[in-house]
């Protein structure tokens, strides 16, 4: 499965820190360093400036009580939940990202094997598909890449599909740690494969020996690169969630 990608790239601690402190477990942080901040104040400063208020003496109290508590509830939570789990999520991370890697690289060899550049723009990809023709033959190192003959696009899109469905199915090896925004993805791209639909329908209803070219797909097609070269952001962006 894993022909062509190197390691996942090395996430900066900065770039990290601020994930996590986006994240649920980043807030119960903060909310704990918060009451412990201000017990801190309570028991140092506050307990000894006389209050404006009468009210405010037992209210302070109510407060202090209650970020005791909330401190004592972080400990117990990043002991008990978050630590016994923090090495088995390094691990399953490195083997999320390299299989959504994968896929994100599928989407790059779509506008690269299309528009012969991986940033391109919609505009520039369907002026490029409006010349190729569903049943020609793709260049012939797309083949060599993939390790087996591909004669039309027809396969070209028929291969993609397979090893679409290979690496989800690693991803998903990890659901316990996949952000549901990756699942609902996946799920979207089963439910919803509207390119699949068109490139069967074409295949078996249209005619394939017709001269179709990539034009009448070009929206479908350019999606679907584009939302498997997104993956891996996603991915990044709700991986503490």
């Amino acid at each position: 499965l894993d022909m062509y990608i190197c390691p996942p790239k090395r996430l900066s601690h900065k770039k990290r820190l601020i994930l996590f402190l986006r994240s649920y477990n980043g807030l119960v942080l903060l909310l704990g360093i918060s009451c412990l901040i201000f017990s801190f104040l309570y028991t140092c400063l506050f307990i000894d400036i006389e209050a404006p208020f009468q009210f405010m003496v037992p209210l302070g109290k109510i407060f202090y009580a209650i970020s005791l508590s909330i401190i004592a509830s972080t400990i117990f939570y990043f002991i008990t939940v978050y630590f016994p789990k923090w090495n088995r999520r390094k691990v399953e991370e490195y083997y999320i990202r390299k299989w959504l890697q994968q896929l994100e690289q599928y989407g790059k060899y779509i506008l690269e094997d299309i528009a012969k550049k991986e940033n391109c723009t919609y505009k520039e990809f369907t002026t490029a598909a409006s010349s190729i023709c569903l049943n020609s033959q793709p260049p012939s190192y797309i083949s060599l890449r993939e390790r087996v003959k591909i004669s039309t696009w027809y396969e070209y899109f028929d291969n993609l599909f397979h090893w679409e469905s290979v690496y989800m199915k690693e991803v998903e090896k990890y659901s316990d740690s996949v952000p549901a925004k990756i699942l609902v993805k996946f799920e979207e791209l089963r439910q919803f494969d509207n390119l699949r639909k068109a490139i069967y329908d074409h295949k078996e209803f249209i005619n394939a020996q017709a001269n179709y070219t990539l034009e009448s797909l070009g929206d479908l097609i350019y999606q679907r690169a584009r939302t498997l070269i997104d993956l891996s952001d996603l991915y990044i962006e709700h991986m503490y969630d």
